[in-house]
């Protein structure tokens, strides 16, 4: 049972983390004066939101 628990709390964590990363990541995406001055749409849009949600993803798994 204690293992449980801890698998439980691990996983919370874990789950907790992922939605911070969420969170600034659409944070981020709303503040961009990329994207608050530009009209995008369809591939353009797709390939701006690769290119930045990716390198927010390698920024926050090298912080950790």
């Amino acid at each position: 049972m204690d293992h449980q628990i801890k698998s439980t709390n691990s996983i919370s964590q874990h789950i907790g983390s992922d939605l911070r990363l969420v969170t600034s990541m659409l944070k981020d995406l709303g503040d961009s004066k990329s994207l608050q001055n530009e009209t995008y749409q369809g591939i353009k849009l797709a390939s701006y939101l690769k290119k930045n949600l990716t390198m927010d993803i390698i920024r926050e798994i090298l912080k950790n």
